[in-house]
């Protein structure tokens, strides 16, 4: 493939991210669920959710010693295949149902991965970025994974501070066992102070 093909092909799955919504925002849970109802307007898309985590990494890079040039390249690409495969919430799933959709997911990201490094160029550099991301052996791999999540988690608490129906405690507390650099636990205690100060002036 040449040049102008493969650029074209790439950037073409790239822009799908901006009309892919991160699903989690809005969801209806029964009562007596350990979650809770979530409403959230004009919701994030999936390439919001990149960009942000992206800037987290260019902001933080420089402080955790690690290559930062390839920690935003990990955050830029670590989604970009929900272009196709759509976001898949699976953390609110029952364990069985949980496994399943993961499974699928990951197949049919695999096939997509093929895909890209067909290719060629910049397409197999970012196939070879998402098994990375996946196999989570790498500093930059490992912390691309806690930044995921801190992005969530900021998130969450700029969606609470705004009137949104989410409670930004759920999601920070879900995330506690993947971040575990000192530093971005700092951060996300700064977040949980943020919530509770609002939540006592809302009283």
């Amino acid at each position: 493939m040449n040049t102008e093909a493969e650029i074209l092909e790439l950037t073409k799955h790239a822009i799908l991210l901006k009309e892919v919504s991160r699903t989690g925002w809005n969801k209806k849970f029964q009562r007596g669920s350990k979650y809770k109802s979530r409403t959230v307007k004009n919701a994030e898309s999936v390439a919001d959710h990149s960009f942000g985590t992206a800037m987290l990494a260019l902001f933080l890079g420089p402080y955790l010693k690690v290559n930062t040039s390839k920690l935003v390249a990990l955050c830029l690409t670590h989604d970009i295949f929900e272009a196709t495969t759509g976001d898949m919430v699976t953390t609110t799933l029952n364990d069985k149902n949980r496994t399943k959709k993961v499974l699928e997911k990951q197949e049919l990201e695999k096939q997509i991965a093929e895909r890209f490094t067909k290719i060629g160029g910049y397409g197999k550099q970012i196939a070879k970025l998402w098994y990375e991301m996946e196999q989570g052996r790498t500093k930059e791999a490992k912390l691309a994974k806690e930044l995921d999540k801190l992005e969530m988690d900021f998130q969450a608490v700029r969606y609470f501070l705004r009137g949104d129906t989410v409670d930004p405690i759920e999601f920070i507390d879900s995330t506690t066992s993947v971040i575990t650099t000192p530093l971005l636990q700092k951060i996300v205690k700064r977040l949980r102070l943020q919530v509770t100060k609002k939540s006592k002036q809302r009283k």
